[in-house]
């Protein structure tokens, strides 16, 4: 085992975590469909509607065609008030389903969807389908990442979200009414959109930091199993100096994934924690019951206990080094056992 090595792959694991974009919450997070196909294809295709009331008339649809233009497709820009027609999972000549078909007199345009999933659909028979409607029409795979491969040897095109999200947010800042709420909807769509982007591309990257260190990870995590098995051994042992000196059976353990807790269950719905990390010991009092946090949080305040800690629901009243005798800790739980049954 190279510690030197360890370090390093330590080090290159902090450069990658502040990497970690911080994201704020779209309304598609808060709605618990942030990455559907389905939903984005219908969020598209109402924006993509001219005559929809979103009162953006051809700006979303003509900032598609600006991209298509720059694939070096002649297709002229929709005209104010022109009408485009919008289908949802238009079926093809073979049965299958188009996420989104646009057509007026000039065009047909077919749109097919994805986000994480693979590409697997007849590409050829939505081909055929489109071209039966209009021989001047543009079949597009809309998707996350560059898939232009997939397209190789078809009639499609691969435009990502990337261009389109880039190409919007160009044409809204001509849009003069900000007011409108399905203009700031528009920008939410977006900014997920982005967000969703931005994830995925972390994700390669750990996935691959993680493929390179495979084996001095697997070190890491043994080094850590050594350090876990020394904390179980210490709060075992605190459990049963409890058990022996309260004579109670409600006094449990908790194992997390770098810390254990060995707490007093009480039977009025507060704990009497007793946590050891690689960092130390912590004890004080935790409760999940609202009516029990104020009341401990009042007892606390009448006491001669300071809170050196308190996130609300854990109130952290002593720390300890990590190699603290085991008969100090003890000697605190009890006092504080004993201060509370008195008290509460």
């Amino acid at each position: 085992m190279n510690l030197d090595i360890l370090k390093q792959v330590l080090s290159e694991a902090s450069k990658l975590y502040k990497k970690i974009p911080v994201r704020k919450k779209t309304f598609m997070d808060v709605s618990g469909y942030p990455h559907y196909e389905n939903v984005c294809s219908n969020i598209l295709a109402f924006y993509f509607n001219t005559t929809e009331e979103h009162n953006m008339n051809n700006l979303v649809i003509n900032s598609l065609i600006k991209i298509l233009k720059k694939n070096n497709i002649n297709i002229e820009p929709i005209k104010e008030n022109d009408i485009v027609n919008v289908s949802r999972e238009y079926t093809t000549l073979n049965g299958n389903r188009i996420d989104i078909v646009l057509e007026n007199n000039n065009f047909v345009i077919g749109i097919e969807n994805k986000l994480d999933a693979t590409v697997y659909n007849d590409l050829t028979d939505y081909t055929n389908t489109i071209n039966s409607i209009n021989k001047k029409s543009v079949k597009i795979l809309l998707s996350l990442r560059n898939n232009s491969k997939i397209c190789e040897n078809t009639e499609f095109i691969n435009i990502t979200y990337s261009e389109l999200c880039n190409q919007l947010n160009i044409d809204l800042l001509n849009y003069q009414d900000s007011n409108n709420k399905w203009y700031i909807f528009i920008k939410e769509f977006i900014k997920n959109l982005e967000n969703y982007e931005g994830d995925s591309e972390m994700e390669d990257e750990v996935l691959n930091w993680l493929r390179n260190n495979k084996k001095e990870l697997e070190e890491l995590d043994e080094i850590k199993q050594i350090a876990m098995k020394s904390i179980e051994k210490k709060e075992e042992e605190l459990k049963n100096l409890l058990e022996e000196k309260l004579n109670l059976n409600f006094i449990k353990i908790w194992k997390g994934n770098t810390e254990m807790v060995c707490y007093i269950d009480s039977p009025k719905k507060y704990h009497i924690d007793a946590t050891l990390n690689p960092e130390g010991w912590k004890i004080g009092l935790f409760t999940w019951s609202v009516a029990n946090n104020n009341k401990i949080k009042q007892i606390l305040q009448n006491s001669n206990y300071n809170i050196i800690e308190d996130d609300g629901q854990h109130r952290i009243l002593f720390k300890y080094n990590y190699d603290i005798d085991i008969e100090e800790v003890l000697k605190k739980v009890v006092e504080i056992y004993e201060y509370m049954v008195n008290k509460f």
